[in-house]
Order: C-alpha cells, then sequence, then structure tokens
C-alpha cells in the first residue's frame, strides 16, 4: 500500500520512462548479470581472463563451477584461443572499450558461447538473440546501482532495495574523502544476487543527455590522444568508437609511475585489477605489465579541455616532460 502524507522522498526526474538500453534487462550490477546468465546456462566450464577481477570470479565460486584462465597478447586478444566444448562458455572483457570489433568478431566465431562484458562500454547495445552482454552504469553515471543484461534471460527480479546513496551526495557536496570512504564500504556491502536495477537509478537514468555525454568523451579521449600516440604502446582501435566511446583513455607505458604524485594533486587515476598481481598462477606477464604500467586516464562528461589538459600536463611532469 502507498504511503499518503509523511514527509517528502527524494526528489527525482519524473519523466517518461526512457533507456538507452530498451532491449535488455535492466539488473542492478554486472555481476548480478553475470550469475544471472550462469543461472540460466548452468556451464560446467568458464574461461576467464587472467587478467579481470575478482568479482568476475566470485559467482563462478559461489556456485562451484569451474573456471580456466586464458593468456592475452600485446593487443588485448585471446593469445591461445581455446576450442569451447559443449557446456562450455567464454567470458571476454572489451577492454577500456576499445574492443569493438574484435568483440564482435568473436561474437561471430562463438556465437552463444561468448560472455561479453561491456563493463567498459556502457554505449554498445547488443541483440539478445545473438547471444549473453552486459555493462555496467555505475562506471559512467553517477547513480547508486545498474546494469543491463542482454540475452535469453526472462526472469523479473524485484527492484534492489539495498542501494545507498550517501557517497553520492557527499561527492556532490565536494566531501571528498567522507564520500570515498562510503564508497568503499558500499562496494564491500555488494554481492553477486540477481536483482532489479533500483528506482532511483531508472529515474535518474532517464533525465541523462546520452548523446552529449557520447560527444564529451569522443572529444577528451582524442584529445589525450593527441598528446600520448607516440608513446603509448597499447594499440588504439578507432572502429567503433564513433557511436560507443570508451570507458578511459588507457595510457599503457615502458614504465609504472608513482600514482601518489597524481593523487596529491587530485587527480584520481584508478589502478585496475591488482589481483593479477598476487594470484598464484604463473606466467601472465603480459597481464601483469599492463596492471603494473596502465593509467586509465579519465574521459567521461564531468570533464573538458581545461581538466584533460591539467591531466596531461601532470602526466607529462611525471614522465620528465617540460
Amino acid at each position: 500500500m502507498k504511503a499518503i502524507g509523511g514527509f517528502f522522498e527524494l526528489e527525482l526526474p519524473n519523466q517518461p520512462a526512457g533507456s538507452y538500453h530498451p532491449a535488455a534487462m535492466p539488473l542492478s550490477t554486472g555481476r548480478a548479470c553475470f550469475s544471472a546468465i550462469l543461472e540460466v546456462e548452468q556451464p560446467r566450464r568458464v574461461y576467464v581472463p587472467y587478467y579481470t577481477c575478482d568479482s568476475l570470479l566470485a559467482p563462478l565460486q559461489e556456485r562451484g563451477i569451474e573456471y580456466t584462465f586464458y593468456a592475452l597478447d600485446a593487443h588485448l586478444e585471446i593469445q591461445s584461443p581455446p576450442v569451447l566444448q559443449a557446456g562450455e562458455l567464454l567470458v571476454y572483457i572489451n577492454y577500456f572499450g576499445v574492443k569493438q570489433v574484435y568483440a564482435r568478431q568473436l561474437r561471430a566465431h562463438w556465437g552463444k558461447q561468448l560472455i561479453l562484458d561491456n563493463t567498459h562500454a556502457f554505449f554498445s547495445r547488443e541483440d539478445p538473440a545473438q547471444g549473453w552482454a552486459y555493462n555496467s552504469v555505475r562506471k559512467f553515471f553517477g547513480v547508486p546501482d545498474g546494469a543491463y543484461l542482454y540475452g535469453p534471460y526472462f526472469g523479473a527480479p524485484a527492484a534492489n532495495d539495498t542501494i545507498s546513496v550517501a557517497h553520492l551526495v557527499d561527492r556532490l557536496l565536494g566531501k571528498q574523502s567522507q564520500a570515498y570512504t562510503e564508497f568503499a564500504e558500499y562496494e564491500e556491502r555488494i554481492d553477486n544476487a540477481v536483482r532489479g536495477m533500483s528506482i532511483v537509478s531508472e529515474k535518474l537514468l532517464s533525465a541523462v543527455d546520452y548523446q552529449a555525454c557520447i560527444q564529451r568523451r569522443q572529444q577528451n579521449f582524442t584529445q589525450y590522444h593527441h598528446a600520448f600516440a607516440q608513446m603509448n604502446t597499447l594499440p588504439i582501435e578507432w572502429a567503433g568508437l564513433e557511436n560507443t566511446p570508451a570507458f578511459c583513455y588507457p595510457l599503457l607505458l615502458p614504465q609504472e609511475l608513482d600514482r601518489t604524485e597524481l593523487f596529491s594533486q587530485s587527480i584520481f587515476v584508478p589502478w585496475l585489477w591488482r589481483e593479477t598481481l598476487t594470484r598464484s598462477s604463473a606466467g601472465y606477464e603480459t597481464e601483469k605489465l599492463i596492471t603494473q604500467n596502465l593509467l586509465p586516464l579519465p574521459v567521461d562528461h564531468r570533464y573538458s579541455q581545461p581538466e584533460v589538459m591539467q591531466v596531461i600536463e601532470a602526466v607529462g611532469k611525471l614522465l620528465g616532460r617540460k
């Protein structure tokens, strides 16, 4: 029964429901999407990239599903593609959102045995009839939860009621340190349960100007590339980036830079997937090198030419450039 009277709830946009992914199922997180896929497919084995976070492995471990790591080459492509048997699936991550063309090639090769992890490629729309894919909203927008699942999933899970918005509000208020602590605590509480997207995120996302966000990301990405193309050792696939802009500008350097120098200037560049450095598996030197040396530079719609130039200059000083 809907409550009548009393204090007011959070005032959110009351626009007609809209989604950038109308053909997808809105769920709470990328992990929820992956868990839903495993519930439907019940595979006996899943091939996963070594260069990934432990949160991708958690739903597999929770269900006792065997998984096998595979290696990447310098182009972030599968070094030795396995021959998939019946009951086997393979997860490929569209790394940093710059592997659109290669992801399409893998889909053509493996069809429905491929799970495409588009958590770095929010703007990539997929065909549910071709196979599984999912993304993550929180990596692109300031919402408490959200992901979109493509594929033959016909469940209708209840909306997520475990969200917190404290970290989002405090960052908006400029309380950066407090917001980060709250964000870290919130991340620790997120589990692998299959839940629908919260009404808070759905309403907030209905007000996003997606085309403006796409344009700003493209501009920022191009500005970084003009500055760093000659020293970036990671090949950039430009095809496909016109309408599906990247998660970040992935600057891969020959050496590791001291990120604390950037942090001291309030430039927060994440260190992605440090788990790869602590796993006991032998080999995977390419993945470990990328983990240590990659700088995922921010390109999102919050920033424009002045902020991007500030990052470029700060990285340039660390590299000894004048």
